[in-house]
């Protein structure tokens, strides 16, 4: 686990949870678009790689230690503290990135019900 959990490491959680626990993988199309999606979150004047890096390897590191429970535990806990912490048209651009992630290996019904809870929390 992160010694901080920041806005980013939320949000990248939220992404690979979405993009792996929905057909149990993580393809390297989706990770792309996640790194590239977190990457806007954390610099929107220029390309942050470097921060990126450090906060989606803290992400993926931690996320490789948990069980199928406690990953879905997170998530729920993220997607409900993101609710407050997140202003209306970054939880619309969050939706937008999951739409974006889904499309990257085919829509399935899993990701249709994830898209639908968090909209459902959030808006």
């Amino acid at each position: 686990m992160p010694t901080k959990i920041t806005l980013h490491h939320k949000i990248g959680f939220i992404y690979i949870y979405f993009s792996s626990s929905t057909d149990d993988m993580l393809s390297t199309n989706e990770l792309n678009i996640i790194l590239d999606k977190v990457d806007l979150i954390i610099s929107t004047d220029e390309h942050n790689y470097r921060q990126t890096y450090h906060v989606m390897t803290d992400v993926l590191n931690w996320y490789m230690t948990l069980n199928f429970e406690d990953r879905k535990s997170e998530f729920i806990k993220f997607v409900n503290e993101l609710s407050s912490e997140l202003q209306e048209k970054n939880k619309t651009d969050c939706l937008k990135n999951l739409k974006t992630l889904s499309e990257a290996d085919g829509i399935n019904t899993k990701e249709v019900s994830l898209i639908d809870y968090i909209k459902a929390t959030w808006l």
